[in-house]
């Protein structure tokens, strides 16, 4: 096997609205520079390239002429992941789909030139490596989700995940060149208007540090209804944590990452494969007459969706049937890593986990997009955010009904197993 590393800043150079909390956050400073991460992996006459980015998300301005870099060095579109950290203090970086229609041309063009060049920096640094596999284990998070209140507050009764999947890329001598890890967290913590890259660059920076001269990748797991604690415990609620203890929490995923060399490594092996589908979700049902009228007399977000479904309904008669989004599954020797463009919640991620206990995995969300939330049924009929409140956050590129069917989460799974099996 071989693999090629390559990172870039991408952190604006002039100040930009800011992604994940609404309209009108135009950033004044930074609290910690944003990078782009690429590795690529060659075995047996194939490549795939994971790319861990400090973003909200991408959308098709981005990853189709990623994809294309990618495909003009080898690499299959199926084989080309782009995994945000979801970090809410980032620039806003989708043309298409963004709530806030407050993007920057120049930015976004510049970032997409960036991404292109960092895949054939990654490809022209290909040598030869191994790659083995270790979990370190965090309590950071906490989930969100409790029941029939709206909103998020901190639930400790619901589950989170708590592993830090590492794979490292090691030199033939066995030194360790890049760390590649995972945790399963929100990074919305912070609603100031510092741009940074939340708790994932913290992370880094500790690994960086007690492993000098390693690259370090984090990429952004199954965590959409889980936060990092920052709370009040007299509101039982979140509140913004100050650029100090997004360090600390950023250091204590690192510092579980770090841990986990003191187990055993499993050795990966060899061979490399991937492959992707679009899959359909269904929504549950059109947007009622009541449901509209609650929204019109609910926040800005709501009236705005309300607007869009009452204009598309009038001209067509209904909103889109399904939702549509991109699977993934790449392997890395023995490892599966299975991805979706979706804001996919801890037990959904989870349940991916536990159908494939043969292998060890590796389980992402926000990668090529984050089209929508993705979790039990429960998220569904407990009006939680990340139900139907979550489906009124943008109506672009078109309004959606509120909410998917109530089994939509076991044909997400059965589809991701299935894809994840597919690649040997």
């Amino acid at each position: 096997m071989q693999v090629g590393l390559a990172v870039a800043n991408i952190t604006p150079e002039r100040p930009l609205y800011l992604a994940g909390f609404g309209p009108d956050r135009l950033s004044e400073g930074t609290y910690h520079d944003l990078y782009a991460t690429a590795a690529v992996f060659e075995d047996g006459g194939t490549r795939v390239c994971l790319m861990g980015l400090d973003i909200l998300t991408v959308d098709d301005s981005l990853v189709v002429p990623v994809r294309e870099a990618g495909e003009r060095l080898g690499i299959p579109p199926q084989g080309m992941l782009l995994n945000t950290s979801h970090t809410h203090t980032g620039p806003v970086t989708e043309r298409i789909r963004s709530p806030i229609r407050k993007f920057d041309e120049q930015y976004l063009d510049g970032l997409r030139d960036c991404l292109c060049r960092l895949v054939g920096e990654a490809v022209a640094d290909l040598r030869p490596a191994s790659l083995d596999y270790l979990v370190g284990s965090s309590t950071m998070g906490i989930n969100r989700r409790v029941p029939f209140e709206g909103g998020c507050r901190p639930n400790d009764d619901r589950p989170i995940d708590p592993a830090v999947p590492v794979v490292r890329v090691l030199h033939p001598d066995g030194r360790v060149r890049a760390v590649i890890f995972s945790y399963a967290c929100h990074p919305a913590n912070n609603s100031g208007r510092l741009l940074g890259a939340e708790f994932p660059g913290f992370a880094r920076d500790l690994v960086a540090e007690a492993i000098p001269g390693c690259t370090q990748m984090f990429l952004q797991g199954c965590g959409a209804d889980v936060m990092a604690r920052a709370l009040d415990p007299l509101e039982r609620t979140f509140r913004s944590a100050s650029v100090a203890e997004l360090a600390e929490f950023g250091h204590e995923v690192g510092r579980a990452a770090c841990a986990a060399f003191c187990g055993q490594p499993r050795p990966l092996g060899e061979g490399v494969a991937c492959a992707s589908e679009i899959i359909h979700l269904p929504f549950d049902h059109q947007p009622t007459e009541e449901e509209l009228r609650v929204a019109e007399a609910g926040p800005e977000y709501q009236q705005r969706w309300a607007r869009a479904a009452r204009e598309v309904l009038a001209e067509r008669g209904a909103l889109i049937a399904e939702l549509p989004l991109e699977i993934q599954a790449l392997r890395l020797g023995e490892l599966y890593v299975v991805a979706s463009a979706a804001e996919t919640c801890v037990e959904t991620g989870l349940r991916i986990k536990a159908e494939l206990p043969d292998r060890p995995v590796m389980t992402l969300g926000y990668t090529n997009g984050s089209w929508d939330y993705v979790g039990p049924a429960s998220v569904f009929t407990e009006g939680n955010y990340e139900g139907p409140l979550s489906h009124m956050d943008t109506i672009w590129p078109w309004p959606k009904p509120l909410g998917l069917v109530p089994d939509a989460e076991d044909v997400f799974v059965a589809k991701s197993v299935a894809l994840a099996r597919s690649v040997g």
